[in-house]
């Protein structure tokens, strides 16, 4: 459905115990505009024997803990050494799940972040602190978070349209060309 600012997405699927429906409005401009992500929605969880709402969870932290995940499980079936350091560009939402998830990685002993806006980087530098299982630095520029890394892997999210893979690879080029 459109928006005045973007688009409305519902999607929905069912089994014997459980209707699941996703809402989502995508606002492309909604953080410049508003300081808001642009992805804003809700997934309800229905028992449908008897109507009753079982769960109702923001999309955006469902949708950033599931790529964390998967990255995470990724890193851990397609590694061939240790993970020892690992960098984290972009300190949003998507960033912090990832983090956090990549900073109980049995092995890992540095995080390093990078954010354009270094309070980003600074405030889940705050909360990966308190957990107290990795060493956190905030990287001041995009080259000294990758400074020494090796690829491991880039995930790249976004519209349909835009050329995910195209992106993921140059991405991969940039940040993590040898002698850099």
């Amino acid at each position: 459905l459109a928006l005045p600012a973007g688009s409305l997405h519902i999607k929905a699927a069912a089994t014997s115990t459980v209707v699941a429906i996703k809402i989502n409005a995508n606002l492309p401009d909604n953080r410049r505009r508003n300081g808001l992500p642009t992805i804003q929605g809700v997934v309800a969880a229905i028992d449908p024997r008897n109507g009753r709402l079982r769960a109702l969870v923001d999309s955006g932290s469902l949708t950033a803990w599931r790529t964390a995940a998967a990255t995470r499980v990724a890193l851990q079936v397609l590694k061939q050494a240790p993970l020892r350091v690992a960098a984290i560009v972009g300190c949003g939402v998507q960033g912090h799940a990832h983090a956090v998830l990549l900073a109980a990685l049995p092995g890992l002993r540095e995080l390093r972040l990078y954010d354009q806006d270094a309070t980003r980087a600074a405030t889940l530098a705050r909360t990966l602190v308190a957990c107290r299982t990795v060493r956190v630095r905030i990287a001041p520029d995009l080259r000294a978070a990758r400074f020494g890394q090796h690829p491991a892997m880039v995930v790249v999210t976004g519209p349909r349209e835009m050329d995910r893979k195209g992106l993921a690879k140059d991405l991969e080029t940039r940040l993590f060309d040898a002698g850099r």
